[in-house]
């Protein structure tokens, strides 16, 4: 049937009159040579005339190969539905999100969490084997995370239900994975050592900026400072897991990250840690940090960006060229569940004790309530304004614990939202890309 235009293609302006070609279906990404974008105009406007020469011909396969051109009787939207469909229900991967305990040693005050204090029981803990027993036949892999509260705090439980979850994978020759998402202040050496020989191979941990930042956001109950403490367990606790450092930001604390690259690089962690912004925002009555100083989506992207270009001059390891989201998280997923200490179940982290409809029912129950099926049906194709979105592929219609209640229509959601910053961010990568050539161009010199 001959060739078409992706309706998923980005053409953007480069440097030195040089255009950035990015499909968001295929990920495809390519810089493209002054003289040769006449060339692609032409072949994209009319993809089925034979090429005139060597160098058209070389264009036009590498605009199929990168997939801005396709096949005049491929339907991208109902690919890409298909597989959204596969991803959200298929049973290949168990996701557990584990909390033993939702006590905390800490008192930040933007946090969004219910403080029950609840710590798991020894028959919730064998429910949730039962659980996990019942749903893995048929997997290829369990995956888990452990959370809280501060996960930390209930340790042996994390050390026991490990080593049942792991006997049980090696029963059925399943693959098993474990993260656990900490504020870092108990992961000294012996607990970095035991939890990497249970199968932790990475932590996410936090740190808000400097010390006179983080030690004014992120406080022990008692109202002490923490960040001296993390940053040791950081530097032993990384010999044994990857560190993913996740820094918290509004208005506040922005502009002051700068000076925590400064620091981690004196202190020679910038090697040992990934590092990714999250914006603060206000997730249920609890938090209790003022409005006024939450960022906005637009306002965000627009700081996020300089950020990000600050963490790739200095060489951090920070940077993914954006890519195609088969779905969006956990909770738009049939075999993904997080599990509290009472034994009753969610879909979303951040709907635990703060959004009704997160709870689908507990490990004692023989079945989901009706909340489960309100998740699943949860259908970004039934959006027109997300159907008719370039940047669909890389969204896939944003965050679902946001999206109910709201309209899509209305609202924005999503993490790119707009062409602007998805240029941003294309930019950003080729720099990253160029920076890593001269560093390894560098290292081969030396």
């Amino acid at each position: 049937m001959g060739l078409k235009e992706s309706r998923y293609n980005f053409f953007f302006d480069g440097e030195k009159g040089a255009k950035l070609a990015f499909n968001s279906m295929t990920g495809a990404l390519a810089q493209i040579e002054p003289n040769k974008w006449p060339i692609i105009q032409k072949l994209l406007a009319d993809p089925n005339r034979e090429p005139k020469n060597q160098t058209e011909k070389e264009l036009l396969e590498s605009l199929k190969y990168g997939g801005f051109l396709i096949d005049g009787d491929f339907d991208e939207l109902a690919y890409l539905k298909v597989m959204n469909r596969m991803a959200r229900f298929s049973k290949d991967l168990l996701s557990l999100t584990i909390a033993p305990t939702m006590k905390c040693n800490f008192a930040c005050f933007y946090c969004y969490e219910v403080k029950s204090g609840l710590t798991m029981s020894k028959k919730v803990q064998e429910k949730i084997v039962d659980f996990t027993r019942k749903r893995l036949p048929g997997a290829k892999g369990l995956g888990v995370v452990w959370y809280g509260g501060e996960p930390l705090l209930a340790f042996s439980i994390i050390e026991s239900l490990s080593e049942k979850l792991l006997e049980l994978c090696g029963e059925g020759d399943i693959k098993y994975s474990a993260q656990i998402i900490t504020n870092g202040y108990l992961l000294n050496p012996d607990k970095a050592r035991r939890l990497s020989e249970l199968g932790v191979a990475s932590a996410q941990i936090t740190l808000d900026g400097p010390p006179k930042i983080h030690d004014k956001r992120r406080v022990l109950a008692n109202g002490k400072g923490t960040f001296k403490k993390i940053l040791e367990n950081i530097k032993t606790a990384s010999e044994f897991m990857r560190i993913n450092l996740r820094v918290n930001v509004d208005k506040t604390n922005m502009s002051e990250t700068v000076k925590l690259l400064d620091l981690l690089e004196k202190e020679g962690v910038r090697k040992k840690v990934s590092i990714y912004y999250a914006r603060t925002t206000m997730h249920s009555d609890v938090c209790v940090d003022p409005k006024d100083a939450y960022m906005s989506l637009e306002e965000f992207n627009r700081e996020h960006i300089c950020s990000m270009r600050e963490l790739v001059k200095r060489g951090f390891d920070a940077w993914q060229k954006p890519k195609r989201k088969t779905n969006v998280c956990n909770a738009d997923a049939l075999n993904a569940f997080m599990i509290l200490p009472e034994g009753k179940i969610h879909k979303c982290l951040i709907g635990t004790g703060t959004l009704g409809i997160s709870c689908i029912g507990s490990v004692f129950d023989g079945d989901f309530n009706h909340n489960y099926n309100r998740w699943l049906s949860l259908d970004v194709f039934e959006e027109e304004r997300c159907v008719n979105c370039k940047i669909l592929p890389l969204c896939m219609g944003g965050c679902p614990a946001v999206s109910f209640g709201k309209s899509r229509e209305t609202e924005r959601i999503c993490e790119f939202h707009d062409e602007d910053t998805l240029l941003e961010h294309m930019r950003l990568f080729v720099e990253y890309r160029v920076s890593l050539k001269d560093k390894t161009a560098k290292e081969v010199r030396a």
